[in-house]
């Protein structure tokens, strides 16, 4: 399993003194051995490993702001990753201990992630808990060929769940940068395994689009929500913009799909520009824009036609 727990270290001097960090760290009371450490700043940066007692020593010349980061790699089939972030401030010349267990609870949460209602491998689950005595803990874990995922080893307490059932990666989960399908509150108890399914439910558009000018170049344009029209404002078209989950540029009159949206409402706007035309500004005031609000729905493709005026 790939375990990452890092935590923030705050020194109250920039002098080259000795700063230390030392301590034991476990997995459900277990000393974990083979654990990497690192301290690191903006330009240095020293490591150690735990021992086959969980126990490790990481001392550096720099002070300041440093991370303390925890890693832990166990084999290629590791669907994974823990992170434990929290502040200390350590005193020039001494040394600080900090004992870390990455599981420290009996409690769980599991389920299963479906698209419209097949199995999901790889989608992701990411818990995250705010403690005051042991900073942020997060955890993300993929799940298996069945669709299945469970994050074991938590503590009770409250945590926010957020479900994503479509592949990723570990390391595009864990920085959360995929947006989220679901977020969910759950209390978790000692003992006891907290159920949370889900099933995404998504559709596609496929729109025709004509009316280009051979000296334009045209964009489309896929906003969640209704808009109510009739009027395109500047304001309101930099607002589109900024609220848009899906641009495609076309080149000429063209089919263009847009697969794996979310069931619900959306605004698709299509628009031509002058290809000479400069600033959004001066673009604006040249463009021709068309626009109809459509309903996503899993069962069926959404089929419309957009012809420039």
């Amino acid at each position: 399993m790939n375990i990452i727990a890092g935590l923030i270290v705050a020194a109250t001097s920039l002098s080259p003194e000795s700063f230390t960090v030392e301590g034991c760290v476990r997995v459900a009371g277990a000393p974990a051995d083979g654990v990497s450490v690192w301290i690191r700043d903006e330009l240095s940066s020293a490591r150690s490993v735990t021992d086959a007692k969980g126990n490790y020593r990481v001392a550096v010349s720099f002070g300041g702001m440093a991370q303390l980061e925890f890693t832990r790699e166990q084999g290629e089939s590791d669907r994974s990753t823990l992170r434990q972030l929290q502040t200390l401030v350590l005193m020039s010349g001494t040394a600080s201990q900090i004992d870390v267990d990455l599981n420290p609870g009996a409690g769980a949460v599991e389920g299963v992630l479906t698209h419209n209602g097949a199995p999901v491998a790889s989608g992701s689950a990411l818990l995250t808990s705010h403690r005051a005595n042991a900073g942020t803990y997060t955890i993300c874990t993929l799940a298996d060929e069945n669709g299945a995922y469970r994050i074991d080893g938590l503590s009770a307490g409250k945590y926010k769940l957020e479900l994503d059932p479509r592949p990723t990666t570990l390391r595009v989960a864990m920085a959360q940068m995929r947006q989220p399908a679901a977020a969910n509150l759950v209390i978790v108890k000692e003992g006891q395994a907290a159920r949370h399914d889900f099933n995404l439910r998504t559709g596609e558009i496929i729109a025709r689009l004509s009316g280009m000018g051979i000296e334009e170049v045209g964009r489309l344009v896929v906003v969640p929500g209704e808009f109510a029209g009739p009027v395109l404002t500047e304001a309101t078209a930099q607002a589109m913009l900024r609220r848009a989950i899906v641009t495609i540029v076309v080149e000429n009159d063209k089919n263009v799909e847009v697969p794996d949206l979310e069931e619900g409402t959306y605004a698709v706007f299509f628009a031509a520009f002058d290809r000479a035309s400069g600033s959004l500004r001066s673009a604006f005031k040249a463009m021709r824009v068309t626009y109809v609000n459509v309903v996503v729905r899993a069962d069926a493709p959404a089929s419309l036609t957009l012809h420039l005026p």
